[in-house]
C-alpha cells in the first residue's frame, strides 16, 4: 500500500467501519434470523419503487426516456399555454390610425333562477358548510350572462388585460353614452392577437328586470392578415407496411379578424334556444 492508504485513517474511507458499527450489523443479522425484519423489508421496498419525477408538458409525470431523446412529440402535439392576463394595449394614436371601431348590443333575457340554484348547488357540493341557496338581485343575475361572454372568449384563446389604459376607458364610455346607454362597473377588455374587445353591462333607459343588455366594441387591424397555405409534404410508413408512402398535408392559419364574435355572443345569450340553438 502507499503512503497515503496508511497514513488515512478508518473515518476517512467509505468503505471501512468501526468495531460499532460491527456490533450494530451483527445485531441487525440476528433480527433477521428471529424474524423481526419488517423495518428493513419496508425501507427496501421503498426504494425499488422510488421514481424519479419531473414536469413535464401535461404537468408532474414520471421521467421517461421519450422526454429528451429523439423527437419531442408532445411539444408538437400539445398545443402551448399562454397565461390568462396580459398587460400589452395599443396607444391612442394606434387606435386611431391602425384600428377600425364597430359595437353591437346584446339584449337577453336573465337566466331563470332555477339555472342559476343548479350551478350554485354544484359549486357547493363540494363545500363542507353546504351552505343555502340564496335569490340573487337583478344584477348579478344579470352578471352570470356577462361573465358567460367573457368565459367563451377566455377559452378561445383571449387573453384579459386587467387594468384598462385611461385612452381605452374613455373612448369606451363615451361610445357608451352615445349609444344611449349608462354604464356600470361592469367593464372588460380582452385582446387575442391584433383584435381588442371590450365587453360592458350596461343598463338601458326603461329596461326591464329580466333583461340583460351587454354593449361590445370591437378594434380591428385595418389591414386585414390574410394568412398563406402552406403545403407540407412528408412521407409516412404505416405499422403493417415497410415502405415510407408520399402523403401531402395543407397548413393554414385560421383568420381571426373574419370570426363573427357577434354570433356567439347571440348563442351565449339566448343559451341554446330560440333562433340560435345549439346543434352537434
Amino acid at each position: 500500500p502507499s503512503n497515503y492508504e496508511i497514513k488515512r485513517n478508518s473515518s476517512e474511507r467509505k468503505d471501512s467501519i468501526s468495531d460499532d458499527s460491527r456490533i450494530n450489523i451483527n445485531s441487525s443479522n440476528t433480527r433477521k434470523k428471529s424474524g423481526i425484519d419488517g423495518p428493513i423489508k419496508l425501507s427496501t421496498s421503498k426504494r425499488e419503487k422510488k421514481e424519479t419525477i419531473i414536469w413535464g408538458p401535461t404537468g408532474v409525470e414520471p421521467w421517461s426516456a421519450s422526454m429528451i431523446t429523439g423527437i419531442d412529440w408532445k411539444s408538437l402535439t400539445i398545443p402551448a399555454s399562454l397565461p390568462i392576463t396580459v398587460d400589452v394595449a395599443p396607444s391612442a394614436e394606434e387606435l386611431q390610425r391602425d384600428y377600425t371601431h364597430n359595437s353591437y348590443t346584446l339584449i337577453h333575457a336573465i337566466p331563470p333562477q332555477n339555472e342559476i340554484d343548479k350551478k350554485k348547488k354544484s359549486i357547493q357540493n363540494g363545500n363542507i358548510h353546504n351552505e343555502k341557496t340564496t335569490i340573487c338581485d337583478n344584477m348579478e343575475r344579470q352578471r352570470i350572462t356577462f361573465d358567460e361572454l367573457i368565459d367563451q372568449r377566455l377559452s378561445q384563446g383571449f387573453q384579459m388585460i386587467v387594468e384598462i389604459p385611461n385612452h381605452i376607458c374613455q373612448n369606451m364610455f363615451e361610445s357608451i353614452r352615445r349609444a344611449g346607454y349608462k354604464q356600470t362597473e361592469y367593464n372588460r377588455l380582452l385582446s387575442i392577437g391584433r383584435i381588442y374587445h371590450t365587453l360592458s353591462l350596461v343598463i338601458e333607459e326603461n329596461q326591464s328586470q329580466d333583461t340583460v343588455v351587454i354593449y361590445v366594441q370591437q378594434h380591428k387591424p385595418q389591414n386585414v392578415f390574410q394568412p398563406k397555405s402552406v403545403h407540407y409534404k412528408y412521407r409516412f410508413q404505416c405499422p403493417d407496411s415497410s415502405d415510407y408512402d408520399p402523403a401531402c398535408y395543407e397548413l393554414q392559419l385560421e383568420s381571426l379578424e373574419s370570426f363573427s364574435w357577434n354570433l356567439v355572443d347571440n348563442v351565449v345569450g339566448n343559451h341554446g334556444t330560440g333562433d340560435h340553438k345549439l346543434s352537434d
